[in-house]
């Protein structure tokens, strides 16, 4: 099959068809392929974010999974970043509020979206993705770890927050 959107996505996205749920968690993994162009992967960003929007929830959180950061390896652009392609836009800023962990890295120009906080009804919404520099040296096939970095932002986000709401 030619189309690059993951057909999970399409099979979940129909399941929830105009259930109006206040938010949608995404944990990545949009492609079905390791690599895609940049044409390609605004196709599939478009088709899923779309599709969600208009059908379950205007309340799209994602964070990106290794297929993500892989997408743009050939034509070597920011596959992963749709923070700037879809949730600032629509759900905010992070840099604004401090709600968001972002890393310079080597692989990617500019800063990459690792973390973030969003909270929503009294409910927040956190995403954890991987550090980008996974890309250096083919890492990202089976060296999925976390920032420290990241991990630290994490633990002083959830203490912030207070154990009663997390």
């Amino acid at each position: 099959e030619d189309d690059p959107v993951r057909p999970v996505f399409k099979r979940i996205c129909e399941a929830l068809k105009d259930e109006n749920f206040d938010a949608v968690m995404i944990g990545g993994d949009l492609t079905y392929w390791h690599s895609v162009t940049k044409e390609r992967w605004k196709y599939v960003i478009d088709a899923v974010f779309g599709y969600i929007k208009e059908h379950i929830s205007p309340n799209i959180y994602i964070i990106a999974g290794n297929h993500d950061y892989n997408a743009g390896e050939r034509d070597n652009y920011n596959s992963a970043d749709y923070y700037n392609a879809y949730m600032k836009e629509n759900m905010g800023s992070l840099e604004e509020n401090g709600n968001g962990y972002f890393e310079t890295n080597s692989y990617y120009e500019g800063d990459v979206l690792i973390a973030y906080c969003y909270e929503q009804n009294g409910i927040y919404f956190m995403g954890l993705s991987t550090s980008p520099d996974i890309m250096r040296g083919n890492l990202q096939y089976y060296n999925y770890q976390y920032s420290q970095g990241a991990l630290t932002w994490i633990e002083q986000k959830l203490a912030e927050i207070g154990p009663d709401k997390t």
